[in-house]
């Protein structure tokens, strides 16, 4: 049902997600080039010969100054595509914004009056205002950053397959239980945002009622009342809302822990098999060329930490598209609504013949 919305607005959202595609690409030339530049520019190694016949120095500095260059111009360029495709999201999701907006205002319209008295008028405006805001923004969580940081995680395993696979491959077997448990955890929040924000139109319903009908509540002295009604509902409101944002927090916690966690066992590991291959070498039982070096490790590094930070994003996209996706469950109950039939031209001519009658 959400593809069927995005109505109008999927070229864009396209062009925009093949420039995160290209922006994540070129991020990946970043870690690459530093254990490079550590390995032949500062370790010694000697520079490759296909390069050396494409026009790249062999001097130490030399190659410094050329690998400097060169990855400043990939991170600008990089940046200037990803910013390009962030507007292009930015344009798409008020796009989406106002079109879901008129969909919803046209359909509410033509409601039949028993309904739209059933939602009052502030729960109407919750709707409009706050639901469609919520739908819409799931053009950014749900959609831009899910598929931006797959696309990343895909690019950064399989430069990291290439740099290390025993480090993928021990990732490959441990991320599916983590993912799992990541999972079940997310699907107890969405009902949660779902009580919140039915209860917050409540409130708005109830407050624009009690302002309409101020005259009689002053009447009848029932401003105390009204007045213990809207704190008990808002102190409930305040209740889930913590709540729903300590399961969130949790969940941002468990991945900032297992960041440094990781990094941490992988610099041990890697500098292990640094000393490791060092002495082999030393005793002439390994070929220099096939040593782990310390620009490999920095590699590494970086690469693994490119590769968790799109699962700490994923991770925190699936836990704040739940409040987007119990708006959309709002917003689509509105519209899954039969509105009543239209009236035909027969029933304008009766009703204006008769209006006449009086009339004379």
């Amino acid at each position: 049902m959400f593809w069927k919305l995005l109505r109008g607005v999927r070229v864009t959202l396209a062009v925009s997600l093949v420039a995160a595609t290209v922006a994540s690409a070129l991020r990946l030339v970043s870690p690459a080039a530093m254990g490079f530049a550590i390995d032949h520019a500062l370790g010694g190694r000697q520079t490759p010969d296909a390069l050396t016949r494409l026009g790249v120095p062999g001097s130490p500095r030399d190659l410094l100054a050329v690998v400097a260059i060169a990855l400043l111009a990939v991170m600008v360029l990089s940046t200037a595509i990803g910013t390009a495709g962030r507007y292009l999201l930015a344009l798409a999701n008020r796009r989406l914004q106002s079109g879901l907006r008129r969909r919803v205002f046209a359909h509410v319209s033509r409601l039949p009056i028993h309904r739209v008295r059933a939602y009052q008028s502030g729960g109407l405006a919750s709707v409009l205002r706050d639901d469609v805001n919520g739908a819409a923004d799931l053009l950014n969580s749900m959609v831009y950053q899910t598929s931006r940081s797959l696309i990343q995680l895909l690019g950064t395993a399989v430069a990291l397959g290439w740099i290390e696979w025993r480090a993928l491959a021990v990732i490959v077997v441990f991320a599916p239980t983590v993912l799992l448990l990541h999972r079940r955890w997310i699907l107890r929040i969405r009902p949660m945002w779902r009580e919140t924000r039915l209860l917050r139109r409540r409130m708005d319903a109830h407050a624009t009622e009690v302002f309409a009908g101020i005259r009689m509540i002053r009447s009848f002295g029932r401003q105390r009342t009204e007045a213990i009604r809207d704190a008990r509902d808002q102190h409930l409101n305040l209740r889930l809302q913590m709540l729903t944002w300590w399961m969130s927090t949790a969940i941002d916690i468990a991945w900032s822990l297992l960041a440094p966690g990781v990094l941490a066992i992988v610099l041990w590991y890697g500098g292990n098999r640094i000393l490791a291959d060092t002495a082999a070498v030393s005793a002439g039982a390994l070929d220099p060329a096939k040593a782990f070096t310390v620009g490999r490790l920095v590699t590494l590094i970086f690469y693994l930490g490119m590769l968790i930070e799109p699962m700490g994003a994923l991770a925190s996209a699936a836990g704040s598209s739940q409040n987007g996706l119990a708006a959309l469950d709002r917003v689509l109950d509105v519209l899954r609504v039969d509105p009543e039939p239209r009236c035909g031209p027969s029933i304008h001519r009766e009703v204006q013949v008769w209006l006449t009658d009086d009339a004379e």
